[in-house]
């Protein structure tokens, strides 16, 4: 046989076998551990989704470190969120006396289901009958804001009007003051886009408030007059 025959021969069947094996393409998808009773997605690469929330088939998940979906409260960033058994985010309904917004987060401080009941800054209900009005009290110590539900701002931020301040532990706001990142002026106001002086430095303080950059202030050298002595005669 002549040797180009040959290879020919070899050749034919081997991609004939090729054309048989199937080719599998890896689709995104639910993994179940019954004995860890666990619930995790594969990406189509392979990898698990981590650390992050998801939306699936129209609903909402987070997946913790670890790739498990999450279930029942989370504590995220500041705010919370709740996930069935399903791990499925809940939203617009009460859990208890807790209620969910439409993104998912629990509300705090404000009106919530159509205005028609308030929640405190714990996110819990308040009881009809125990409104009070929401305004700044002046003290002789400082200035205090009474919340709707009778209770004071304390060791927080809050957004009043379109401004926001910050409450000590004692419940009085503060002013002039530099806290972590950021600055409020005489009237409680956390300053943006603007430049303060603070003793020797000038502080910028950007759009979401902020600090930027911190630059010294040069002090400008003033010749010093020279007086000429002047003889009175008698």
């Amino acid at each position: 046989m002549k040797l180009h025959s040959l290879k020919h021969t070899c050749i034919i069947p081997v991609l004939c076998a090729a054309l048989l094996i199937p080719s599998y393409t890896v689709h995104a998808d639910w993994e179940y551990n019954a004995e860890e009773n666990t619930l995790r997605y594969k990406t189509k690469d392979g990898t698990y989704l981590t650390s992050v929330f998801r939306k699936i088939k129209g609903y909402t998940y987070y997946f913790n470190a670890d790739g498990t979906v999450h279930t029942g409260w989370l504590d995220l960033k500041g705010d919370r969120y709740f996930f069935s058994e399903s791990g499925a985010m809940l939203t617009s309904q009460w859990i208890g006396d807790k209620y969910l917004m439409k993104n998912g987060k629990m509300a705090r401080s404000r009106w919530v289901d159509n205005h028609n009941v308030y929640v405190n800054k714990n996110g819990s209900r308040v009881a009809v009958g125990k409104k009070y009005k929401a305004k700044f009290i002046k003290t002789a110590q400082g200035t205090k804001y009474r919340n709707v539900d009778g209770t004071y701002s304390a060791k927080t931020w809050q957004s009043i009007k379109g401004y926001w301040y910050y409450f000590y532990s004692t419940g009085y706001m503060a002013t002039n003051a530099q806290l972590g990142e950021y600055y409020v002026d005489k009237s409680g106001h956390m300053v943006k886009n603007k430049i303060v002086k603070i003793g020797k430095y000038y502080y910028r303080y950007g759009a979401d408030g902020r600090f930027v950059k911190r630059s010294k202030i040069r002090s400008k050298l003033i010749p010093k007059k020279k007086h000429s002595k002047r003889h009175l005669s008698d």
